[in-house]
């Protein structure tokens, strides 16, 4: 006799990143942890260019490209 065993339940997708290494952080800070992120990248693209600029005067040639860099490398997700 064979038996068929009907569930509803759905298998989660495994997690990626840093939600794979900390599940349970993720779960617990994680709509706060992508708020956080979002306003970092904001604050980051609206003050960086201006403080650099402010700091070292002059030099801009030197600094915007670079900070321009270091911003797209820090924007990059990684593993993509």
């Amino acid at each position: 006799m064979n038996r068929v065993l009907i569930s509803e339940q759905e298998e989660a997708p495994a997690l990626k990143g840093f939600g794979g290494r900390h599940p349970l952080l993720s779960y617990v800070f994680g709509d706060t942890v992508q708020g956080l992120y979002v306003v970092a990248c904001l604050a980051l693209d609206l003050f960086l260019p201006a403080q650099i600029r402010l700091s070292f005067p002059g030099q801009d040639l030197v600094l915007i490209p670079s900070a321009a860099a270091a911003v797209i490398v820090l924007l990059v997700e990684p593993g993509s």
